[in-house]
């Protein structure tokens, strides 16, 4: 079963992107409820969104852009998810997640954050002491997967109902977990959610570890170095990637796990869809798509 332990220093980066995400005159995507989970935040203020951009690209190239659109299609799918019926909201990992304040969910809509308990306690302790929309529809289940089980915590969380048509995400964590663990968590949650449930999962294409020129635009060739960089760095910091998939493997991978896939997209489409109408295409010479995002629905 997963253990999100080993992501606790990248859950206050992907807050910080988003924050600086937020200081651009276009942003692609707004949290407005990240700052307090940012060191920093009022320096970030400051020196504004370009220069931040470029220093999060001199030290992981394309990391800050992959983020960005990462964040942005989970935020559409789940209103998307939502629009279509589903009433309920997992976020696997949540880490410091403000999607169940800063979506608008209707009322109706209940939302489950599941993390380590020494992280959620962190983000608790922030949350409690600040004016945030929508407290009440959400409930924080903390899960020690050492001595808990997934699937148990979450049938105990109060107004928890496995048979809502539900929408899970699980961003930023699938390559960090073995492949055994990420099929136990999804085939896990197939079980205690209704028919027409969502699942979304951000995973690293296996050309990260065999062909890394296949996963940067031809145009870009310090791409392949700079992601070669970027797994020995995330290895020497405790938190290496184990965990890759094949484009090819996605549908059959899901239909063992009780869901169908029915997308699959990465940064090199979605630089067309979110980055380009704002006037922020990425160019050639910088783009890297090694991290893809699936949808898929029970």
């Amino acid at each position: 079963m997963l253990d999100f332990s080993m992501y606790k220093n990248t859950a206050a980066g992907v807050a910080k992107i988003r924050f600086t995400e937020l200081q651009a005159k276009n942003p692609i995507v707004e949290d407005k409820f990240s700052s307090p989970f940012v060191l920093g935040s009022s320096i970030i203020r400051i020196t504004g969104h370009r220069l931040q951009y470029f220093g999060f690209e001199a030290l992981v190239p394309g990391l800050f852009d992959g983020v960005v659109a990462r964040t942005k299609i989970i935020d559409e799918t789940v209103l998307k998810a939502v629009k279509d019926g589903a009433t309920q909201y997992v976020i696997l990992g949540a880490g410091y997640d403000t999607r169940g304040h800063r979506l608008d969910l209707p009322a109706n809509v209940k939302v489950f954050e599941v993390d380590q308990p020494d992280i959620q306690a962190f983000k608790v302790k922030k949350v409690s002491k600040l004016e945030l929309p929508n407290k009440e529809n959400i409930t924080y289940v903390p899960v020690d997967f050492n001595t808990q089980s997934l699937e148990t915590e979450l049938q105990k969380a109060e107004g928890f109902d496995p048979n809502a048509k539900t929408v899970v995400t699980l961003e930023g964590v699938s390559y960090y977990i073995p492949r055994e663990s990420c099929q136990n968590t999804i085939s896990t949650i197939s079980t205690i959610v209704g028919t027409g449930s969502t699942f979304f999962l951000s995973y690293a294409d296996k050309n990260c570890e065999v062909n890394p020129s296949a996963v940067c635009s031809p145009e870009n060739s310090k791409g392949p170095g700079s992601l070669k960089r970027l797994m020995r760095a995330v290895k020497m910091m405790g938190e290496p990637w184990v965990n890759f998939f094949e484009q090819a493997e996605l549908p059959a991978f899901f239909k063992s796990n009780g869901f169908t896939l029915s997308s699959d997209s990465s940064l090199l489409e979605l630089n067309q869809k979110y980055f380009a109408p704002k006037g922020r295409e990425i160019p050639a010479k910088r783009l890297m798509y090694w991290e893809r995002f699936a949808v898929a629905v029970k």
